[in-house]
């Protein structure tokens, strides 16, 4: 049923050219996210340091559905950003 798949690009690779080209990052975390801890916004830092970060304390892993409206609010407000940019 799964199998594995060759990268096409590497983590290390993929954040060096996000970082050299400066590509907007919305980074989104959720407080009660049982897979990702709170302290990672400090990784999303050191490798993304133009990310912006939000914690959202209401939110699971799943933030689409634990917070539906926060997370709705923050991409939108992030897409229109970036798209006035």
């Amino acid at each position: 049923m799964f199998r594995r798949v060759q990268l096409d690009m590497y983590p290390e690779a993929a954040l060096a050219v996000v970082n050299g080209r400066g590509i907007p990052v919305l980074a989104l975390l959720g407080e009660q996210n049982e897979i990702l801890k709170p302290s990672q916004e400090q990784t999303i830092a050191s490798a993304l340091p133009h990310a912006e970060f939000v914690l959202i304390p209401t939110g699971s892993h799943d933030l689409q559905n634990t917070a539906a409206d926060i997370f709705v609010a923050l991409v939108e407000k992030f897409v229109g950003f970036v798209s006035n940019t």
